[in-house]
């Protein structure tokens, strides 16, 4: 079997008769029998294919509205950059978090400090002559 024969020799095989009618030779017949069976595999697959990218396009369209959803929370933008950071250069994020924790840190001591000064400040205003608070 030829599946690759044209449209016009496809077109060729019927022989009109005297009658009107149209005749076919039996290997022709065949031809066209067999090209009939793969059209309808194909028609078959295709309906197939085509189910399958609809339901692909249907889940991009979900993850599309999912991602841009989670682009507005910040954490999650954060959450992303910081597992990027981590596999580019690790060591690099490590020594940039203890940096910022080292900051946070001496933050936090020098406004318990000033917290601890203002008290004491309050203390000496308010209840003259009594031990103080901090």
């Amino acid at each position: 079997m030829n599946e690759n024969k044209s449209q016009s020799t496809i077109d060729n095989m019927a022989k009109k008769t005297v009658g009107g009618n149209y005749q076919i030779a039996p290997s022709d017949w065949n031809t066209l029998l067999s090209l009939a069976k793969e059209g309808k595999q194909s028609r078959k697959a295709i309906k197939e294919l085509n189910e399958k990218s609809a339901l692909k396009d249907r889940e991009i369209v979900r993850l599309k509205k999912l991602l841009a959803k989670h682009e507005e929370k910040p954490s999650v933008i954060g959450t992303m950059k910081y597992l990027q950071a981590k596999q580019l250069d690790p060591e690099a994020l490590q020594a940039a978090v203890e940096r910022i924790l080292h900051k946070s840190t001496n933050a936090a001591k020098m406004a318990k400090g000033k917290v601890s000064e203002a008290a004491r400040a309050v203390d000496d205003v308010v209840l003259p002559g009594r031990e103080r608070s901090l």
